[in-house]
């Protein structure tokens, strides 16, 4: 969302006072605003550093058999709000396979264009 917010600026001096002259300057409340919570979820990506076309699912999905138009082809992931991952080079979760529970720009070689199932879980 896009959200503005115009901060107060408070300046004062003070002179001839007891203590000394004295300055203060200050911006906003000091507090910053709470991030706005991430919906977890995972994104498969055709190519390289989050490019091409994409799909993204929620955790506690699988996908045993990865379609045609997806099998052998993710590049990268996105992995957002705690998600976690597991690709797998084979049909039914088997042959080598590789965890993740964060952003990977390029999958390693084993698995970069070779992943034919996954699941995700939190």
């Amino acid at each position: 969302p896009n959200i503005r917010s115009t901060p107060s600026v408070n300046f004062s001096m003070t002179f001839g006072a007891r203590s000394g002259p004295s300055v203060s300057f200050s911006i906003g409340s000091g507090v910053a605003p709470a991030p706005a919570p991430v919906t977890p979820k995972v994104c498969f990506y055709r190519n390289q550093n989050y490019n091409g076309s994409s799909f993204c699912v929620a955790p506690g999905t699988s996908n045993n058999a990865l379609m045609a138009g997806w099998n052998n082809s993710i590049s990268s992931i996105r992995v957002f709000g705690g998600a976690k991952v597991q690709l797998c080079k084979n049909w039914n979760f088997s042959g080598r396979c590789i965890a993740y529970n964060t952003n990977i720009a390029r999958l390693p070689n084993a698995f970069n264009n070779k992943v034919s199932s996954y699941q995700t879980w939190m």
